[in-house]
């Protein structure tokens, strides 16, 4: 069984979030205009026009970390781009390393993925969750 992978509905989530005060990131959803920042266990969490249908991450020794990211633009109508960046947080929420790619022009229901690939020295133990933030540029 992977236990990187899990789904959680987001009303439970917020049902959590408000009865527990745990400064854990166990599955924070953050939406603003144009961009949505959500943590690895969220599940497939939708914001402006991108969704993250998958993710995987994989451990590469102790000291890579590759995060494989999938989305998809849920337009049915119209091409987008976004920015996206993926950031390994420790137990504090601290950044420890991040990287970000353009998606390009991802055509209308069409899909993205990218490898985002960390190499730092004992990052595998270092860090503690994984954030994904999508900036929608057009």
């Amino acid at each position: 069984m992977d236990v990187f992978k899990k789904s959680v509905p987001l009303w439970l989530v917020a049902v959590l979030l408000a009865v527990s005060f745990v400064s854990t990131a166990v599955a924070l959803t953050v939406n603003s205009l144009n961009s949505q920042r959500i943590s690895l266990w969220s599940g497939n969490v939708q914001g402006t026009d991108f969704s993250v249908t998958n993710y995987d991450v994989q451990h590469k020794g102790k000291n890579k970390v590759n995060v494989l990211l999938d989305l998809t633009n849920t337009d049915p109508g119209n091409a987008h781009q976004a920015n996206v960046t993926v950031q390994l947080l420790n137990s504090n929420g601290d950044v420890l390393i991040e990287e970000t790619q353009q998606t390009g022009s991802v055509a209308a229901n069409g899909t993205w993925s990218s490898t985002f690939v960390f190499t730092q020295t004992d990052i595998v133990s270092q860090y503690d969750n994984v954030f994904i933030e999508i900036k929608q540029t057009s």
